[in-house]
């Protein structure tokens, strides 16, 4: 009688929503513990969801088993933690972070997983720092801001090296400091 009730259960739930799933497909970027399901639509498209108790504290989307389009993360709360956007299995696109408040922490630009343009940090709504990437290497103007919205610090960087002059600033705007710097060397003070 046991033997029977117990191949009962497994045949019940062999016989639920097969479009419900866990997955564990080698090669795949789905996360184990996930539940998965199909988009009749659209072949190979899949949506996931893991949860942590009755909490979500993950979802998007995955194309051939790799992540494509935005997935979601959460915090133990369902609070919202970071948006990120995927092509294909890489980053491409914006990245959002957010703090425990749910303020932007980090904006970020991607392109084949690498950081690639814009790149800001926050506190609270203010911005305090602004650099620039390409190929995944700070390329461009690096700015560093006081609370007040101030200019702190400006340099530029080239290949991930700092180039040319740098100057720091004081809560009032006034220049206290300037260096000059050749390909990561200091040239000048």
């Amino acid at each position: 009688m046991k033997k029977s009730i117990w191949v009962l259960a497994i045949v019940a739930s062999a016989c639920g929503n097969s479009n419900s799933t866990y997955t564990s497909v080698e090669g795949s970027q789905i996360p184990v513990d996930a539940i998965v399901q199909d988009y009749a639509a659209i072949p190979n498209l899949q949506k996931a969801i893991v949860k942590a108790g009755d909490v979500t504290i993950g979802e998007g989307d995955f194309l051939n088993g790799l992540y494509h389009g935005t997935w979601t993360s959460y915090d133990s709360e369902g609070k919202v933690q970071s948006i990120t956007t995927y092509y294909e299995g890489a980053r491409n696109g914006v990245e959002l972070i957010f703090d425990n408040q749910g303020y932007v922490q980090t904006k970020a630009s991607y392109h084949n997983d690498q950081l690639s343009g814009e790149y800001l940090m926050f506190n609270r709504r203010k911005l305090i720092e602004r650099k620039n990437y390409s190929g995944g290497i700070l390329n461009g103007i690096q700015q560093k801001f006081y609370v007040n919205g101030t200019v702190m610090e400006e340099s530029y960087y080239e290949k991930g090296k700092i180039h040319g002059v740098a100057r720091w600033y004081d809560q009032e705007g006034n220049l206290t400091i300037e260096y000059e710097y050749d390909m990561g060397q200091l040239v000048e003070e």
